[in-house]
This record gives structure tokens, C-alpha cells and sequence, in this order.
């Protein structure tokens, strides 16, 4: 099995092969296509794993495979200027993407979900849940039924998504945060960690508290 990953976060490419490994238990080639789109820091130890080579690649020596395509960084804003880079320089777009659901997670049948999400260990997505393109689900978060996360939007550890409610596109929740029941969170809006939103939280703000309030315009 040949998985290739564009962008190089290693923090990030860590948890994603523990997917890969608990998935599918066979030797696999990694590529990770790196570029100056996604440098990180810090940078985190990328640890071997048995079974699985790793090739690190410039993306201007990369011949733009399209087998089994994984977004190898996380945070709306820097998955975007990965996804631009690789879309001016590869053509690939959001439909490209893999998606990839730790098996540890509860996914309804009845759910939609889009090209590549991932999904991480111990979510759980309750029934008639809608997932767009490029969403990061981490451990431990639970999506209640009825709910719509827009594309690009990552949920952080632990977080609690209301049934009914509505997360717009490049927005962050963060790790343990709860939105109630019917709320509804904008797109490119940053709810902090811990907090509960009980309201409708606008575009292009950062908010938290219990109950949420808004500190500042996200101009990112």
C-alpha cells in the first residue's frame, strides 16, 4: 500500500499513521510531500513504526501521485495554504483526499461524509450527521445527531457537538469545548478550550467562556 502526504507536520502525521496502522495492519510506503507551506514548530519526533518506510520529498521533485492522498497538517488556515499549494502546483483537489476513520470510532451509518476527513480515535458520530470535505475529527469528540461541519473545520480533543447544530467552514472548537443543542458557530470563527456555547457565535471571531463570549475579531 502506497500512501502519499501532502504536508509535513509531524505532530500531525503521527497520529494519522496510528490510523493507518490500527486500519490496516500492513507494510505501507509513506510519502510526505513537504513545501514552505507547511513547516511547523515546533517540530515534533516522528517516530518509526514496523512495517511502515517513510520517504520525505520536496514538493518540487514530486511527481504529483494521486494514490491515497492524506492532508498532513492540521488547523483550518494552514491545511488552506497546503490545499492552495498543492492545488496550483498538482491540480489536486478536495475531492482527491482520502478519508480516514480510526476503527476505535462510532460512525452512524446514516451520517454523510465527505473526501478527506479524518476521523480519530473514540469520536463518535451520532446519526444524520453531515461531514464536508477536510474535517478533523480528534479523540474523544462526539457529534450529535443532525449536526452540519462545514469543510476544513477541526474539532479538538474531547470536544462536544449539540445535536442540531452548525459549525460554518475553517472554523477551530476547541479541545473539551461544548456547543448546546441548535447553536451555531461561524465559519472562521475560534471557539477556546472549554468553552460552552449556548448562542450563535458570528463569522471571523474568536470567542470562549462558559457561556462563550466574543474577545476579538479572527482576522486570520
Amino acid at each position: 500500500m502506497k500512501i502519499h502526504i501532502l504536508g509535513k507536520c509531524n505532530s500531525t502525521i503521527s497520529y494519522k499513521l496510528d490510523a493507518l496502522y490500527e486500519s490496516y495492519k500492513c507494510t505501507c510506503t509513506i510519502n510526505i510531500i513537504q513545501n514552505i507551506a507547511t513547516e511547523e514548530t515546533p517540530s515534533y519526533r516522528l517516530e518509526k513504526i514496523e512495517g511502515f518506510e517513510y520517504n520525505i520529498i520536496n514538493d518540487s521533485d514530486w511527481e504529483g501521485n494521486f494514490e491515497n492522498l492524506i492532508m498532513g497538517v492540521t488547523g483550518p488556515s494552514t491545511m488552506k495554504k497546503v490545499y492552495d499549494s498543492f492545488l496550483k502546483s498538482h491540480k489536486i483537489i478536495e475531492s482527491d483526499y482520502f478519508t480516514l476513520v480510526h476503527p476505535s470510532s462510532v460512525i452512524s451509518k446514516q451520517s454523510e461524509i465527505g473526501t478527506g476527513v479524518f476521523i480519530g480515535p473514540g469520536a463518535i458520530i451520532a446519526p444524520y450527521v453531515t461531514l464536508d470535505n477536510l474535517v478533523t475529527i480528534n479523540r474523544g469528540v462526539t457529534v450529535g445527531h443532525h449536526a452540519n461541519i462545514g469543510k476544513f473545520v477541526v474539532l479538538n480533543p474531547g470536544c462536544n457537538i449539540g445535536g442540531a447544530s452548525k459549525i460554518g467552514d475553517y472554523s477551530t472548537i476547541g479541545m473539551g469545548a461544548n456547543i448546546i443543542n441548535s447553536s451555531s458557530v461561524g465559519k472562521n470563527t475560534v471557539i477556546g478550550a472549554g468553552s460552552l456555547v449556548t448562542k450563535a457565535i458570528p463569522d471571523n471571531v474568536i470567542a470562549y467562556g462558559v457561556p462563550a463570549r466574543i474577545i476579538k475579531e479572527n482576522n486570520k
